[in-house]
């Protein structure tokens, strides 16, 4: 019937479908997700390129958003290189959620805000065309397979803030290179988050991590702190670990062996030689050595 074809139903996100075979509902042509009363929004946003990103509002009142609910985020992907809003609607984009990204063979570079500071498990995973990721500051938890897969993945840009990297996180990344890290002190990382060749068996993965990626990589710690990366589980798998300077992640710059300069506990540099004493009074590191600086 005609009122049928007019009205608009609107009901919780992703579940149209229960209403399908089930009259008189099934009759309704017109279908739109509902604002739910407990808070959670769920915003589209359209690039200058196009493209349709899906945002849910998981906490209205601290005004906090994630790209994604356990779903592709990307309705579209009109270019290689995507760039993830800082905010929506005045709401900050903290968490990318599950598979929000998984096997989109279009994403050649993704730009992160730095307000992000979670992302799930096998966001990325698949995306075959990436070819290098640069956390913000802010992030500190990497899930299960959140890279797997990137099969081009040259470069990783790992935050200083970074606390936890999942099972499998980088694996199946073969073409890896180089991984900085700008933290002083190792965060939690599983052997298997670098496995080059994952065999899947009846009861699961087989764990046999071979050389790969341990072998071939360079990791680039800060100065200071290749000791602690070489002699802490997993991170010691690396048979190259480089120490250089981290004047701020987006733009590195290797030191020479004549520069001496003040580090932060998380391997940042903060002063040199000529002008710690402006610094204040805490623990940094020089020339691998911890002491006591500031006023």
């Amino acid at each position: 019937e005609r009122h049928y074809m007019d009205v608009t139903i609107r009901n919780a996100r992703g579940y149209a479908e229960n209403f399908d075979s089930i009259a008189p509902w099934s009759n309704f042509f017109h279908w739109r997700d509902l604002e739910l009363t407990t808070g959670n929004r769920f915003r589209e946003v359209v690039d200058d390129r196009g493209t349709v990103l899906s945002f849910i509002i998981y906490n209205k009142q601290l005004g906090l958003l994630q790209v994604g609910d356990g779903e592709m985020a990307t309705d579209s992907l009109f270019a290689g290189e995507l760039t993830i809003p800082a905010y929506v609607d005045g709401y900050k984009v903290v968490i990318i959620s599950d598979d929000a990204f998984k096997d989109n063979k279009k994403l050649t570079a993704i730009h992160l805000p730095s307000t992000l500071m979670i992302i799930y498990d096998n966001t990325f995973d698949g995306c075959t065309a990436l070819q290098e990721v640069r956390l913000p500051d802010k992030v500190y938890y990497l899930g299960t397979r959140a890279f797997a897969g990137c099969s081009q993945l040259r470069s990783i840009y790992l935050s200083s803030n970074i606390e936890t990297i999942g099972s499998f996180a980088f694996a199946e990344c073969p073409m890896l290179q180089n991984i900085y890290i700008p933290s002083a002190e190792p965060p939690e990382l599983d052997e298997d988050a670098f496995l080059t060749t994952i065999v899947t068996k009846d009861d699961g993965y087989d764990l046999e991590i071979g050389n790969g990626v341990y072998n071939r990589a360079t990791l680039y710690v800060p100065y200071g702190s290749k000791w602690r990366y070489a002699t802490t589980p997993a991170w010691s798998l690396f048979n190259k670990i480089e120490e250089t300077t981290f004047d701020g992640i987006a733009d590195m710059t290797m030191a020479t062996k004549q520069e001496k300069r003040v580090y932060d506990m998380k391997g940042r540099a903060v002063a040199t030689a000529d002008n710690r004493n402006r610094l204040r009074h805490g623990l940094y590191i020089i020339s691998n050595t911890k002491v006591v600086l500031g006023r």
